[in-house]
This record gives structure tokens, sequence and C-alpha cells, in this order.
């Protein structure tokens, strides 16, 4: 089920000062509410935050009583049809939402306390939005910003895990879309969208079509003994913002998408998509992956043992989730790929893990 889009235009909370001669607002960053049904959530998370010493300001509220908290007006609309529309039996049924915050990601991993297994956290917008390794993300308004919380039991899951969030991502978009936007997967972590100047038979036909990349996924693990790998994972999406490069409703010509629809259609895609994997893994999923990614018959140019090779991509390794690929000059001779963490463009940088004769 998709949640239906109206045009959406948050405002972020302010301060007032009151002067003799003027009044000055200040956006807070970091005034964070915590919105839940259960009132018995509500209040565990309200304690876990009071007793969290140096860290942000958290409200718990009810989504019923949005009128009487602080919660900017033009987002409350947002918020009860968020919680009215779930499906999910945890996911999501904690949500933290700021109007302004330094970044979702490292606010939820790092400086909140520990939150319960499911929670979501969205933001308007961001200040120090994260990407992969120390790079920023461009966060402004328009942007679906969001981070949540998930665990594993299996380490062999973790790196699959960024594969069926942008599964879960494209399949929200094209629920809320209708098809009228062809959101594709860079492997590992990037979401691109197809040219749109590139026509729709040549995308079909070329490997690897003209793109350009308006989200990315950013997971974050740690293990705890007895407990298994606590993750955060971060998205970001271009929705309704124009810039920096180019966003959903841009290409699909019209206000088809909010962040808050597509964000409440991936929560009710990503709780059963999780829990198929933790108990079958990823081969449920890897045809409809590779069919959404953009990398089939993609050639690559790598040095194996300082001489130059041609390959071409053709798929993921069930095992591991680096790339597959086969010799150009030699179909017999496959090679394992995966990054060397040096380049902005993961395909730049590739090292060859190993080979083998099939």
């Amino acid at each position: 089920m998709s949640f239906s889009t109206t045009t959406t235009a948050t405002t972020a909370t302010t301060a007032t000062t009151a002067t003799t001669n003027t009044t000055v607002e200040e956006e807070v960053v970091d005034q964070i509410f915590a919105l839940s049904e259960d009132g018995s959530v509500r209040s565990r998370v309200q304690k876990l935050c009071d007793e969290k010493t140096g860290g942000p300001k958290v409200s718990a509220v009810s989504p019923y009583e949005l009128g009487s908290s602080c919660i900017p007006v033009r987002a409350a609309p947002f918020i009860s049809q968020y919680f009215s529309k779930l499906t999910t039996s945890t996911v999501g049924r904690n949500l933290l939402y700021s109007p302004l915050a330094s970044s979702t990601q490292t606010l939820l991993k790092e400086i909140l306390p520990p939150m319960p297994d499911g929670t979501v956290f969205i933001a308007d917008r961001q200040t120090q939005g994260k990407g992969r390794g120390s790079n920023q993300w461009v966060s402004p308004e328009g942007c679906l910003l969001f981070s949540f919380k998930c665990s594993t039991q299996n380490p062999r899951w973790l790196p699959f895990l960024q594969y069926l969030v942008s599964l879960c991502i494209v399949r929200a978009t094209q629920l809320c879309g209708k098809g009228l936007v062809d959101l594709r997967i860079k492997w590992p972590n990037d979401l691109h969208i197809v040219n749109e100047k590139s026509t729709q038979e040549d995308s079909k036909s070329e490997p690897n079509p003209p793109t350009l990349k308006v989200g990315g996924i950013l997971c974050q693990s740690s293990y705890q003994q007895g407990k298994g790998f606590d993750v955060t994972i971060g998205v970001g999406l271009n929705v309704s913002n124009s810039s920096p490069t180019v966003c959903l409703n841009t290409l699909a010509k019209g206000s088809v998408f909010s962040t808050w629809s597509v964000l409440g259609t991936f929560i009710n895609e990503w709780e059963p998509l999780l829990r198929t994997m933790d108990s079958q893994g990823f081969s449920p999923f890897q045809e409809e992956y590779l069919r959404l990614w953009l990398h089939t018959g993609e050639s690559l140019k790598l040095v194996d043992q300082g001489k130059e090779v041609q390959v071409r991509v053709q798929s993921i390794s069930p095992d591991t989730g680096f790339l597959l690929a086969v010799d150009s000059n030699n179909p017999n001779l496959t090679y394992e790929l995966h990054p060397d963490g040096t380049s902005l463009n993961m395909l730049d940088g590739l090292r060859i893990h190993k080979t083998h004769r099939i």
C-alpha cells in the first residue's frame, strides 16, 4: 500500500527573542519530537533521553495530540497520515522527527541513547548530513532525510542490507509514482534516475544508460555482545528539491511525490522484506535487484598482477555481496571484485578479491 501525496512545505521550529525594537527568530537545531501511538514507548524514550546528559532536547508527543505540541503546524497532517497508514508491527512505530537536525544518522547512532529496534528518525533539513566516508550529504528542504535502526544476528547479511534498502526505496517510488520515474540502483549504495533526455527504449537497451544521482544509502553497524549487530541506516533521496542535481518531482513533471509519502510506503515495504532476509538471505531478492541495477553487462578495466584486464559485470556474489565479473577475452575466467575505498565512484576503485575458473 502506498501513501497518498500532498504538497508539502514544512518549516523549522523557531525560537523568538524579543528586544525593545525588534524580534529575532533563530531556527532551533536538533529539537526532536518522539512520536508513538503507544504511551509506554513514548514514556520510555522520554526517560532515556532525559537521563542522557548533554544530548539534544527530546519531547515525547502523541500523534493524536499534535495540535497541543510545538510541532510545526504544516508538518502535523503528514505525521497524522503517516501513523494512520502504517501496516507494520514494529518498524516506524517509534518515530523521531526534527524540523532541522544536525544529522539524523549521527544523532541516532552516536548521540541519542540507544533507541528501540525499528526506530525511524526523519528531518526536514540537516546541517551536517553524512555521506559515505567523510563526505557530506547536501540536505535542503524537499530532500527525504531519514535514518532507522535494525539488527541482525548474522554477520553475512550486513553487506546485503544496503542492497535491500536500495531495492525497497525503488519499490516505494514505483508505488508512489506509478511508474512515472525510472529509479535505478548503482552498486553498492547509490540511487540514480535514468536521464530524461535518453529515450525509454535506449534506457532498456543500453547496459548502463545515462543517469543522474538522486539518492544514497549509508549503513553503519556495531557489534554488541549477546545482542548481535546494531545497524543504523541512513537514506537521502531528492524528492522535491531541484538542486543540487535533480529530483523525482521534476522528472515526474508534477507534485507526484512527497517526502512523507515515500517514507511511509518504504516503511510498510521494509518490514516484510527484512523478515524474509533474516530467514532466507538475499537470494529471494537477487533477481529483482539485478533487474533494477545499472551494471549487468557493464565493461570495466582492472589490473590483475600488473596486467590490465577487461571484464564484464554479471552479478553479485550471494556469499559476500561483491561484484561478479567475467573476463571479456576468456569467458571461463571469473573475478570477484570489491572497492578499494579510495574513489568517490566505487566502480573506479575496484580490486580483484579472488579469481577462479568456472
